[in-house]
């Protein structure tokens, strides 16, 4: 793997286009959202042999009030790898610098950093 590459060049570009884009679309939110519908409309018949033998693996773990859960997590795994990837893009030490340091940043430099530290104060509280 050559790190050497500009981005945003003709290769880089098709690269993200071919490979980012459906990438994005079908696992990081089409797999999700597909499971949350389908969940989602067999609720009141999750016990019954059909849906449990599809979409047992998604719910058996869980209370019946509960079945979308899973999602849930799948979700909370996106965000902290889609922190850690944009956030170490973005400078590595921005968050531990902001709540570490005392030096004065403006509002572009903690922007990020109360972005990530409020999505995770909310993926704690709703747990």
């Amino acid at each position: 793997m050559e790190l050497d590459l500009l981005c945003w060049n003709d290769l880089h570009t098709a690269w993200v286009v071919l490979l980012f884009v459906p990438a994005l679309f079908g696992y990081v939110i089409g797999l999700p959202l597909t499971a949350f519908f389908l969940l989602r409309k067999y609720r009141n018949h999750l016990h019954e042999k059909i849906p449990r033998f599809h979409y047992g693996t998604l719910y058996i773990g869980f209370k019946d009030q509960f079945y979308y859960w899973e999602v849930i997590t799948a979700i909370r795994k996106t965000s902290i790898i889609l922190i850690a990837v944009f956030l170490t893009a973005l400078g590595g030490g921005i968050l531990r610098d902001v709540i570490v340091s005392t030096t004065p940043y403006t509002f572009s430099h903690t922007a990020p950093a109360l972005v990530v530290f409020v999505v995770l104060l909310l993926l704690i509280l709703f747990k």
